[in-house]
C-alpha cells in the first residue's frame, strides 16, 4: 500500500557528502595551510621525513579504473612520509566530520577536518601505503555500481595484481616517484596524490557553491610560498619530523629538482627544551590565545637559521644565543619552473 511506502521513506536524511565538504572548505582556507595539515598528519604518524612534490607531468589515460578518471591524470601535488598507514588510519581517512584524535590525545589532528582542506585542490585524493591504494571519490561518480553506491575504492594491490595490470595507466602517476613504490611489493611509507583540479574537473565538481576556476600556476606558487613562509616556525613545534623537502617533477626535468629543504637538529638537553616550552606556554597565557603568530615566537626566541650556500629571500630572524632548535634551510622563494 502507499501508506507502507510512505512510512518506509520517512525520516531525516543525511545531507549529501559534497554539502558537508562545502561547509568544511568555507571554514578551512586555501594556501600553505594544506601542506601544514599534511605535515601534521605525518607528525602524528611518527614520521621523521616529509617530502612534497609538485608533479608537472600528464599521464596516459587509456587503461583506467573508470574512463572518467582521465581528468585526474594531469599535474598534481604529492606528499610522502616514511611511515606506513595503520588500520586505524584507513578508517580515519574515511571519516568526514570527526577525527579519531579524541581517543589518542597525543595525535593532534589525524585526518580531521583540516585534512579535508585538500578538496580545495582536488576532487580525487588518493593514498598508497603498505600494500594498499585508496581513492576518495566524494561525488560517488567513479567506483559506484547501481547496486552498490560508494564514495571511493581501496585496492590491496599485492593480492589483486590483475587490477594493476588491467588499469596500468591509473597507477603510472605513483610508480617510482619515491624509492620502493612499484606495486610489486609492500611500500614502506605513505604517498598521497592530489591531482590539481583542471578545467574539465571544474565543470563536474559540486564541492563549491559556485563553480570554481581551475588551479592556476599562481595558485601553485601561492601554495608553495605560503608554506615556505611558515616553515621555519612550524618545524619548531614538531617532535618527530627531522627533514621536510619540496621537489618539482616536470616533463622537462630528467630528475626531481629540489626547491627547498629544512632540517632540524633537536637538543638532547632536556632542561633547555623544557625552558623553551615553558616560555612558549607562558607567552600563550599572556596573549590569552591557543594560537599565536610567528611574530610572537620571533620576539620570544631567537631562531637560528643557517643558510647553506643559496640565494634566499626568506627573512631570517637575527641570530642570537643558541636555542634548543637549530633549523637549516636551503632553497627558498625561487619561482617554480
Amino acid at each position: 500500500s502507499t501508506m507502507q511506502e510512505d512510512e518506509e521513506d520517512f525520516g531525516q536524511k543525511d545531507p549529501p557528502l559534497y554539502k558537508c565538504i562545502q561547509g568544511i572548505l568555507r571554514r578551512y582556507p586555501q594556501g600553505g595551510q594544506i601542506l601544514k595539515e599534511l605535515i601534521q598528519n605525518a607528525e602524528d604518524a611518527n614520521a621523521t621525513l616529509v617530502q612534497f612534490y609538485i608533479d608537472r607531468n600528464t599521464y596516459p589515460t587509456k587503461s583506467l579504473l573508470h574512463p572518467g578518471l582521465a581528468v585526474f591524470q594531469g599535474p598534481a601535488l604529492l606528499c610522502y612520509n616514511n611511515q606506513v598507514f595503520e588500520k586505524s588510519d584507513w578508517q580515519n581517512i574515511q571519516n568526514i566530520e570527526e577525527s579519531a584524535k579524541s581517543e589518542n590525545a597525543l595525535k593532534i589532528g589525524k585526518f580531521g577536518l583540516g585534512f579535508k582542506s585538500v578538496y580545495h585542490l582536488t576532487d580525487l585524493p588518493s593514498v598508497v601505503s603498505g600494500s594498499s591504494i585508496g581513492f576518495l571519490d566524494p561525488h560517488g561518480s567513479y567506483f559506484s555500481t547501481s547496486l552498490h553506491p560508494t564514495r571511493g575504492r581501496r585496492i590491496e594491490f599485492l593480492k589483486n595484481r590483475d587490477a594493476i595490470i588491467k588499469s596500468l595507466d591509473q597507477f603510472k602517476p605513483y610508480i617510482n616517484k619515491v624509492a620502493g613504490l612499484d606495486f610489486t611489493r609492500s611500500f614502506p611509507g605513505t604517498l598521497f596524490r592530489f591531482p590539481f583540479r583542471n578545467a574539465d574537473a571544474c565543470k563536474t565538481t559540486k564541492l563549491f557553491t559556485q563553480t570554481p576556476g581551475p588551479i592556476s600556476e599562481e595558485d601553485i606558487q601561492n601554495l608553495v610560498k605560503g608554506f615556505l613562509d611558515d616553515l621555519k616556525y612550524n618545524i619548531l613545534f614538531l617532535r618527530n619530523i627531522r627533514l621536510i623537502e619540496l621537489y618539482e617533477i616536470g616533463p622537462k626535468l630528467r630528475d626531481h629538482k629540489r626547491l627547498a629543504c629544512i632540517s632540524v637538529e633537536r637538543s638532547t638537553d632536556i632542561e633547555s627544551r623544557s625552558l623553551m616550552q615553558s616560555k612558549i606556554i607562558q607567552r600563550c597565557g599572556l596573549i590569552d590565545e591557543k594560537m599565536f603568530s610567528a611574530d610572537d615566537i620571533e620576539q620570544q626566541h631567537e631562531i637560528i637559521l643557517k643558510e647553506e650556500g643559496c640565494d634566499s629571500s626568506i627573512s631570517v630572524p637575527r641570530a642570537g644565543a643558541s636555542t634548543p632548535f637549530q633549523a637549516h634551510m636551503k632553497g627558498a622563494d625561487q619561482q617554480l619552473t
